[in-house]
Order: structure tokens, then sequence, then C-alpha cells
């Protein structure tokens, strides 16, 4: 626990935006564990660069794994999360 409130404090926020096209794919693409299907929990708090690609990106996917698209604050982008659902 301390560790982790360690790092915590090293933490910063530049209220930009979080680019996750590339970590989306390296999870979308990655092996599941045999016999559990792949459940996907996309936390965010804004906006991304390109809410359509995030979403065609999820439905080239859906067949394989679940994506849970959770938002959190006023800023959030409702596009993303209803396009992901």
């Amino acid at each position: 626990m301390k560790q982790a409130l360690s790092a915590i404090q090293t933490f910063d926020a530049d209220m930009g935006g979080t680019e996750i096209a590339a970590s989306l794919l390296g999870i979308l693409t990655s092996k599941p564990l045999k016999g559990h299907p792949k459940q996907i929990f996309l936390l965010t708090d804004g906006e991304v660069s390109d809410t359509n690609a995030i979403v065609s990106l999820v439905a080239d996917y859906n067949k394989h794994c679940r994506v849970h698209g959770i938002g959190i604050g006023e800023g959030v982008s409702k596009a993303l999360l209803k396009g992901c659902a």
C-alpha cells in the first residue's frame, strides 16, 4: 500500500487526451485465456482523438470479446461509450 501511494504521488495530469487506439488494439488482439471469454473495461473521463476509429476497432473484434465502456465525469465522450456498446 505504501508503495502504491508513493507512486500515485508522482503522477501528473496535463489535462491532455489519452491515445487509447494502440493499447486497445494490443488487448483486442491478445490471446484470451483458454475457456474464458475476454472482457475489457474501457474507462474514460474525456474525449479521444478519433472516436470513429476506436468504435470501428471495437466493432471489428466484438465477436471475440466484450467491451464495457465506463465514463467518469461530465467531459466524457458519450459518442465513444455508445459506439463501443
